[in-house]
């Protein structure tokens, strides 16, 4: 039994029969490969006797068995397509290929590795042309030669590749397998079902995740279960048709049922159809920038613009909108503006106040310093106007900077970590005094009381001023958490 609903098949294995000839050391690749994403698909969807591949071993020889297979490629869920120069230049495995794409709805439910590459000459069919692969080869620093990596002479590598295929695999299947098990309709009669998930916060915004690329898919798998988990409504119900039109008007769809566009963003454009040379990824972005959604976007921090030459994925990738934090920390926000009241409408008798230009100020003693500029370069890095305390110099010059950055900032971060708590008191109480002077109070104040651990407590308490606790350690997660919180 397969472990999505409604198919045979859970993977359809597409290869070309060269591909898997026995080698000098009696092993076929592609028998192997079967055998152990099998394996590491049971073992991550804990579904041993759920999970159905399907491999044909057999050579074709009559049509009614070609027919056969095309059955079998109609009836899987997912489609993995072994990539080679045999791959492309054998007819089967084209109308393989092809009879999936026609069956499929979208194309998420493709995959695809290369064995080896092919010459510069050369092309996949559509869609695998231009579509993410994971390579299972690599080129031989001495002869500059590609040789396919195997689980006898490159072991670790081919289970570092194994398992992140399993892996992507395997979060399609769950959500083909959560969407099967989905009602469509509530009966007329009798109790209204109950999601698994927790119940929908009817006062929070509906949140559309964007369709990513295959290397993201599991990230955007966890973030859609983090919404249902937390009872916010998120959209698509189902999966977008490809192609231009149709796929941009069922996300303008969507866009316009929603107050939230998040969009998770990797290393790779994804794919360019002929008919939307910008890309799915760049074209979901454009139209919730007309739709006047807010967009919250997401990469890790550990990308860089090193070694990108797509210009155009480059500038969308680095944009001013994109928060290059933890992933935990980025649902934690999306969770807060999805679900915070909306603001307060304005009296008419006051003017509506404007914060944009005012810096927000970081205030640390001189043992902290580290802590500040590292705060600092994170919110710069977030575009937001901000300025760091100058605890050196001539006092009297010290004393009129300090004094002129509590009463005009926007925002302030005072840190508690290495400082003597005097020196804080001193600090509030200085602000204490100031803030009669200000035209607003600041939008934020923030006490970050990090290590050391064991030190006094202030005792001193503003209803306005809130503290921080992150004496067990200053990770990059709450770092992360508390510039976004500031730059929100």
């Amino acid at each position: 039994m397969a472990f999505v609903p409604g198919y045979e098949n859970d993977v359809f294995i597409s290869y070309a029969h060269a591909d898997n000839e026995v080698d000098v050391f009696g092993d076929a690749w592609v028998d192997k490969l079967a055998k152990y994403l099998g394996i590491a698909l049971k073992q991550r969807l804990g579904r041993a006797d759920e999970v159905r591949i399907f491999f044909d071993s057999k050579r074709l020889r009559a049509n009614h068995h070609l027919e056969e297979i095309l059955e079998n490629v109609r009836h899987s869920a997912v489609f993995l397509a072994i990539g080679s120069p045999s791959y492309v230049n054998r007819q089967w495995t084209r109308d393989e290929l092809a009879t999936f794409v026609g069956s499929a709805k979208e194309h998420r439910r493709l995959f695809a590795v290369e064995r080896l590459p092919l010459d510069p000459s050369e092309s996949y069919p559509d869609p695998l042309d231009d579509y993410y692969r994971i390579n299972f080869w690599q080129r031989d620093p001495a002869d500059d030669i590609p040789l396919t990596v195997t689980q006898r002479l490159n072991s670790d590598l081919y289970y570092v590749l194994l398992q992140k295929l399993a892996e992507q695999i395997r979060g399609q299947l769950v959500t083909m397998h959560k969407q099967a098990a989905r009602p469509t309709a509530v009966p007329a009669a009798g109790p209204t079902s109950v999601p698994a998930a927790a119940e929908t916060d009817a006062d929070a915004k509906t949140v559309m995740v964007a369709q990513v690329t295959e290397d993201l898919e599991t990230e955007r798998e966890q973030m859609v279960s983090y919404l249902d988990q937390c009872g916010i409504p998120n959209l698509p119900n189902d999966f977008y048709p490809q192609g231009s039109a149709n796929f941009q008007a069922a996300v303008a769809e969507d866009l316009a049922k929603s107050q939230l566009f998040v969009q998770l963003l990797g290393r790779t454009s994804g794919r360019r159809p002929r008919d939307m040379p910008e890309g799915y990824l760049a074209a979901q972005y454009r139209l919730a920038e007309a739709a006047g959604l807010k967009i919250m976007q997401w990469r890790s921090p550990d990308l860089t613009e090193e070694g990108m030459n797509d210009e155009n994925h480059r500038e969308l990738l680095f944009g001013e909108k994109v928060a290059a934090i933890g992933f935990e920390s980025f649902k934690a926000n999306l969770r807060k503006l999805a679900t915070e009241p909306p603001p307060a409408p304005p009296d008419e008798d006051e003017e509506a106040e404007d914060y944009s230009d005012a810096p927000l100020f970081i205030n640390a003693d001189s043992t902290d310093q580290s802590v500040a500029e590292q705060l600092f370069e994170k919110v710069r890095d977030q575009r937001v106007p901000v300025m760091l305390s100058q605890p050196h110099g001539d006092a009297k010059d010290v004393r009129q900077d300090l004094e002129r950055s509590w009463r005009e900032c926007g925002s302030v971060l005072l840190i508690y970590g290495a400082a003597k708590n005097f020196w804080v008191r001193n600090q509030i109480m200085l602000y204490n005094k100031l803030k009669r002077q200000r035209d607003k109070p600041p939008r934020k104040f923030k006490i970050l009381n990090c290590p050391p651990a064991e030190k006094p407590s202030l005792g001193i308490a503003l209803p306005e001023v809130d503290e921080i606790d992150c004496r067990g350690g200053l990770s990059p997660e709450i770092v992360d958490s508390v510039v976004l919180d500031l730059a929100s």
